[in-house]
Parts: C-alpha cells; sequence; structure tokens
C-alpha cells in the first residue's frame, strides 16, 4: 500500500468513526502506528528476507496486505460521503490556511533534511570502503 494514500484513508476513517472528542487522540495513533510498522517492519522484513528470500517476503506482505484489505472492506463504514465541489481547483484553497501549510512543509523540510544526511552518511562509507579496498 502507498504511505500518502494510506495515511488519508486512515485519517478520513478514522474521524469519521470517532467521537469528536477523541478525534485528535485517534489521529495521533494513525500516525503513530506507521511510525511504529516502520521501527519494527523494516528490521524484520529484512530478517524474514535475509531467512526465506526477497521473493517469498514480498508475497507474504502481499497476501497480508491482500486480507488488511478484505478486513477494511468488512469492518469499515461504506456510507462516508464527500462535500461537493463546484469545481476542482477550489480543493487547493486549503493551502491558503497558514497551519496547512506549516503541516505540509515542516515534515518534508525535516525528511529531506535526514535523507541529506543518510546520503552524506552513505558517501563517507563508500568512500572508507573503497580506499581501504585499494590499499
Amino acid at each position: 500500500m502507498v504511505a500518502g494514500i494510506t495515511i488519508s484513508i486512515a485519517i478520513t476513517f478514522a474521524t469519521f468513526i470517532t467521537p469528536k472528542a477523541k478525534q485528535a487522540w485517534i489521529v495521533s495513533w494513525v500516525f503513530s502506528g506507521f511510525s511504529i510498522a516502520s521501527v519494527f517492519g523494516v528490521p524484520t522484513g529484512t530478517w524474514l528476507s535475509s531467512k526465506v528470500g526477497w521473493r517469498l517476503t514480498f508475497w507474504i506482505i502481499a497476501i497480508l496486505s491482500t486480507l488488511v484489505l478484505v478486513a477494511f472492506q468488512l469492518a469499515l463504514p461504506h456510507d462516508l460521503k464527500q462535500k461537493k465541489v463546484e469545481h476542482f481547483t477550489d480543493q487547493f484553497k486549503i493551502l491558503t490556511d497558514k497551519r496547512i501549510l506549516l503541516g505540509i512543509f515542516v515534515p518534508v523540510l525535516s525528511l529531506g533534511s535526514v535523507y541529506i544526511i543518510y546520503t552524506a552518511i552513505l558517501l563517507v562509507i563508500l568512500w572508507v570502503l573503497t580506499h581501504h579496498t585499494q590499499s
């Protein structure tokens, strides 16, 4: 599943099925769930692929994802309605809200800086490895 789409759908349904007083709490758990999944899922997937190979690991993830999709289809409400939009460009009005822009730019800039550091570390590691192998 694509994380961006999945987060959007999860937050939409979470706020739809949760009482107003608990909506902020449930949205925080949606984001926490993705962080927890990354912390435990990536090492688990790496370990599993080292034991059974990447192809079987891929199929296990595909089957589990399909089962989760079916569970979502059965468990989530089917009467979720969207508001009518006059024109497609009306959806971009949300970008005039400074809180939304802050909510977009803070993660983009922080994740971008993390990946810049990962790239720099990788370059240092590659430089060390290539210079040690030549000696």
